[in-house]
C-alpha cells in the first residue's frame, strides 16, 4: 500500500542501525505511543533506491529486535529532488 506523501511524522526516537556486518539502515524512526517504526534509505540517485533491499534489512533488524514485531512498520525511500525528499513509502506486512 502506498502512503500519502503529506503524511505527518511524530516520532520520539530517530537513529540509524548497523549490525557491524552487511545490514545498515540509514534512518529508523520509532513512535512508542503509536507503536510504529519507519525504516528509511537515503540515496543521491533514484536509480540506487531499492525497496526490496530495504525490506530485507528491516527484516534482519526485526529478527534481532522482536519487541517490535507487533508494531506497524513502514519503508521510506528518500532522494533529493522529491517533495520532502520522500520518493516512495510502502507499509510492511
Amino acid at each position: 500500500m502506498e502512503l500519502n506523501r503529506e503524511e505527518k511524522l511524530d516520532f520520539h526516537r530517530i537513529g540509524k542501525y548497523w549490525d557491524r556486518g552487511e545490514t545498515e539502515i540509514d534512518i529508523i524512526y520509532a513512535d512508542d505511543r503509536a507503536k510504529r517504526l519507519v525504516f528509511g534509505e537515503c540515496k543521491l540517485s533514484k536509480k540506487r533506491l531499492n525497496i526490496d533491499a530495504l525490506e530485507k534489512k528491516a527484516m534482519k533488524f526485526l529478527d534481532t529486535h522482536r519487541q517490535y514485531s507487533a508494531w506497524t512498520k513502514t519503508l521510506h525511500l528518500y532522494t533529493p529532488g522529491e517533495p520532502g525528499f520522500l520518493f516512495k513509502a510502502l507499509e510492511m506486512k
